[in-house]
């Protein structure tokens, strides 16, 4: 709950405090001082950075010790709000099990915001967490290697009404080849040691999309 209050306001403002890691360099070393430190690096993208989102921002979750996903902390899919698509993110995480919960995307002007959300199990306050039916998507971070985790996909299955949520499908494909070539020539020593292993989804399920 505090992370969508925060960020309204912060979107309001041109921006979001979220954890947004800038990428390493070209250099393995780096890798393996993510190892030490038990971190690892992920490529990302999101259909949504291709469309009239100028932000993407993401919720993500580790799950607790029963397996349950609850709140969690944000991290941008698309940073700059800039006009026109924009490739994969990389960013450097604790290693471990991530869920994606919410998805949002703020529109040109930075006024209209769009959220993608799991089903909700139970619903938060500021006293207690919100726990989610299952993650949009989820992925896994391993200290000291780069993965490709791929594509999230959103597809809108029904429309918002007027004091009604609406419904979307999430897929997950590969990060379009088109975007790989600036990123190969900008850190080789990197890109050889890519990992692809794309985020998977729990099927078929009813998500909820809600325009602020």
């Amino acid at each position: 709950m505090l992370f969508r209050f925060s960020c309204l306001l912060a979107f309001a403002l041109g921006g979001c405090a979220a954890t947004y890691t800038s990428p390493i360099g070209n250099d393995e070393a780096e890798l393996a001082q993510l190892r030490a430190n038990n971190k690892g690096m992920i490529l990302i993208h999101t259909s949504l950075a291709d469309g009239s989102c100028v932000q993407v921002l993401a919720q993500i979750i580790q799950p607790d010790a029963s397996g349950r996903f609850g709140d969690g902390k944000a991290i941008f899919l698309r940073h700059k709000p800039v006009e026109g698509p924009s490739g994969p993110v990389e960013i450097v995480l604790p290693a471990g099990e991530y869920g994606i919960v919410e998805i949002a995307c703020t529109q040109f002007a930075l006024k209209d915001r769009r959220t993608y959300r799991a089903r909700v199990e139970t619903q938060g306050n500021v006293l207690q967490t919100t726990i989610y039916q299952q993650p949009i998507a989820k992925f896994t971070v391993t200290p000291g290697e780069f993965i490709d985790v791929g594509s999230i996909n959103v597809i809108r299955v029904r429309e918002p009404e007027a004091g009604k949520g609406g419904e979307f499908a999430a897929t997950v494909t590969p990060i379009e080849q088109r975007w790989m070539p600036p990123l190969v020539k900008a850190k080789p020593n990197i890109y050889a040691l890519r990992i692809q292993r794309l985020m998977t989804t729990p099927g078929p399920v009813r998500l909820t999309d809600r325009k602020t």
